[in-house]
């Protein structure tokens, strides 16, 4: 696969205190990649580093061969972004706005307003829209933030924290603009602290914590090798839990998270053969998730399964 991004050893440490370290990643064409982590993990910081607006200290970045830090505006020529807290700042009308953006790029009128009608069409705008103008309703400041990130025509297009900004409809017309994107063979990276927006539109993800990569891969891949196929599930009182622990310890892997006990069935087994095992009239069965890797390498008390003598709060 050819590769549009990469991210060499990229660090920053201002004043000595680390933002994020050693970060290492490849982009490849047509290819989506969620960068995964909470507010402090470091990823937005790594986000404007890859489109120049903040620096590292160590590393760089090459955009189809050409290197962030040496040559930023022709990198940056090459993205389009839609960053946090991003919003429209002038007063001209809705297509307009799209076509002077467009201009900053070098692209013609014409060809500027042809593309920035085709978004229009793509993202669900109609043409009574393009008139529009600020402040713009929510959803179509959402559908004209990607309008403008897009009309540039960029190779690699980053989305800050976008997802987060949507609602459940927004989100399934954005499952389908990353998928025409792929089509057109545009590579995507997007931040969030979404373990189901990583593992439903990520090809890859990366999980960031405290500016350290703590994995990094297929996000079924990674459910799978970090958890397994399924889990079992169950709602515990802290009076119950020094019991359901006794109960579990030492045969299963499991986590406490949110009042609840994950444990982790084995691959060899099935979970419905080993509900018995336990106690609890509000037991479920479920499939594992991406949501679940992160509580065991994120959040959570994950309890090992040859773990017998560590205190459990």
């Amino acid at each position: 696969m050819e590769k549009v991004l990469e991210a060499r050893g990229l660090t920053k440490k201002p004043l000595g205190k680390s933002l994020f370290n050693h970060i290492e990643f490849e982009l490849g064409k047509g290819e989506v990649l969620a960068l995964v982590g909470g507010p402090d993990s470091g990823k937005s910081s790594i986000m404007k580093a890859l489109y120049g607006a903040e620096s590292v200290d160590q590393g760089d970045i090459m955009v189809s061969g050409i290197s962030v830090n040496n040559d930023t505006l022709r990198a940056r020529h090459k993205i389009g972004v839609v960053a946090q807290g991003d919003n429209f700042d002038n007063d001209l009308p809705a297509l307009e706005s799209l076509i002077v953006h467009a201009s900053y790029f070098g692209i013609p009128f014409r060809q500027a307003r042809s593309m920035a009608r085709d978004w229009f069409r793509i993202l669900g705008c109609d043409e009574s829209q393009e008139g529009a103008c600020v402040p713009f309703p929510k959803e179509f400041l959402h559908k004209m933030l990607m309008a403008r990130a897009l009309v540039s025509n960029p190779q690699i297009v980053l989305l800050d924290g976008f997802t987060a900004r949507l609602n459940a409809s927004e989100m399934k017309g954005l499952r389908n603009v990353l998928q025409e994107l792929k089509k057109q063979g545009k590579s995507i990276v997007f931040s969030t602290r979404s373990a189901h927006d990583a593992e439903f539109l990520a090809d890859r993800a990366l999980v960031i914590r405290e500016g350290e990569t703590v994995l990094s891969g297929v996000p079924r891949d990674l459910v799978l090798k970090n958890v397994g196929k399924e889990v079992i599930e169950f709602p515990v009182e802290a009076e119950d839990l020094d019991y359901h622990i006794e109960r579990i310890r030492g045969k299963y892997e499991f986590l406490i998270a949110n009042k609840k006990i994950v444990v982790f069935v084995p691959l060899d087994k099935i979970g419905r053969d080993l509900v018995p095992n336990f106690s609890s009239p509000a037991i479920q069965v479920r499939r594992a998730n991406f949501n679940d890797v992160l509580l065991k390498t994120m959040g959570g008390h994950y309890i090992p399964r040859n773990e017998v003598l560590r205190a459990v709060p």
